[in-house]
């Protein structure tokens, strides 16, 4: 009545569909950031009035996920059964994997968005994705007390926290003859303001998702068949 097992996952996503700006609409310059004024190689475009759009499948955009499982699983008996299992993953790429059926201002998951309409976007683009979820832990139990027949289950849930990156800013680029620590001395973009990834894409985690709920149910035999629940709650 018990059972153990272990699964290996690997996963990699390519060809995905994106809207990517034509060869020659952007220029590569030496953006400057608006917090630090360093020097960041982006791109400004040449004319936003005149910018057209391919979709298409860009060679560059992967995603990759790779993971290991372990359960273990005892049915009902003797007055107890237990499901617990425990997965240690990571998932990389330069095209994110939120939840989301649209996309997001610096990445995207189904269907042509936004993500790849300025290569500006691709700047720290590679690493872990938001849900990088590098550990998940899953118990759950449940125990029938004797001679009161009082049922007591619970479930406990661990899961890192997602991962997210910092947005920079950059309002000017550099051309020669201005200087870089001057607000505003310098040119600014066509397409207006400019936001990157200020680290390399997944750089930082939320906290953890830590759940612990509980149950405490007895049932009673009534006339006729008929049997009557009570139960009580507990969540976190």
């Amino acid at each position: 009545d018990f059972a153990l097992s272990g699964t290996l996952i690997w996963r990699q996503n390519k060809d995905f569909i994106e809207s990517v700006a034509a060869p020659g609409s952007f220029d590569p310059v030496m953006g400057i950031d608006s917090d630090t004024r360093a020097l960041v190689p982006l791109f400004n475009e040449v004319d936003t009035n005149t910018t057209t759009y391919l979709l298409t499948n860009p060679d560059e955009l992967e995603r990759k996920y790779a993971g290991i499982m372990l359960t273990a699983t005892k049915r009902f008996s003797k007055r107890w059964q237990m499901l617990a299992s425990y997965v240690r993953s990571h998932a990389t790429g330069n095209i994110d994997n939120i939840a989301f059926s649209f996309s997001s201002l610096l990445g995207s998951n189904y269907g042509p968005g936004p993500f790849l309409d300025s290569p500006n976007s691709l700047y720290n683009g590679l690493g872990r994705l938001t849900n990088d979820l590098k550990h998940e832990l899953t118990l759950q139990g449940q125990y029938v007390i004797p001679k009161i027949e009082v049922s007591l289950s619970a479930d406990y849930r661990y899961v890192s926290g997602q991962r997210y990156t910092p947005i920079a800013t950059s309002r000017e680029y550099f051309v020669p003859g201005c200087d870089p620590m001057t607000v505003g001395d310098c040119a600014s973009y066509n397409q207006g303001r400019v936001r990157y990834f200020a680290e390399e894409r997944g750089s930082r985690r939320l906290d953890a998702l830590d759940v612990l709920n509980f149950r405490a149910e007895k049932f009673f035999s009534l006339n006729g068949g008929t049997r009557l629940g009570i139960f009580a709650d507990a969540f976190n």
